[in-house]
């Protein structure tokens, strides 16, 4: 979407009652677009994601929350991930799915 002069400047000019009534439509907007990413993933599903430093991390989703997802990459370590930033591990089943060094995934009970 390409933002018009014509809107920024009906944004600029707008009085407060406006900004906030745009500000709740983006937020609605927000939500709808978040949850439509957040349907593509199951608790179970394998998954990938890369860190801030540049790690790529792999593991299992325990939780689907309103904005984040839980993950396990190890029996020990759980990351909150913005769903955005997930990628689905395609399922090799000549190749069993692993945790990098750890070995293979180990079974979690909730």
């Amino acid at each position: 979407m390409v933002i018009n002069e014509k809107l920024l400047k009906d944004i600029h000019n707008a009085d407060w009652d406006t900004l906030n009534l745009l500000l709740k439509e983006i937020n609605v907007r927000r939500r709808v677009l978040l949850k439509g990413i957040s349907t593509k993933f199951t608790v179970g599903q394998i998954v990938e994601f890369t860190t801030k430093k540049g790690n790529v991390e792999r593991g299992k989703i325990e939780k689907i929350n309103r904005k984040t997802i839980s993950v396990q990459t190890s029996p020990f370590e759980r990351w909150r991930v913005g769903p955005s930033y997930l990628r689905p591990v395609k399922a090799d089943p000549a190749t069993p799915t692993t945790l990098g060094h750890l070995g293979p995934l180990p079974e979690f009970k909730n």
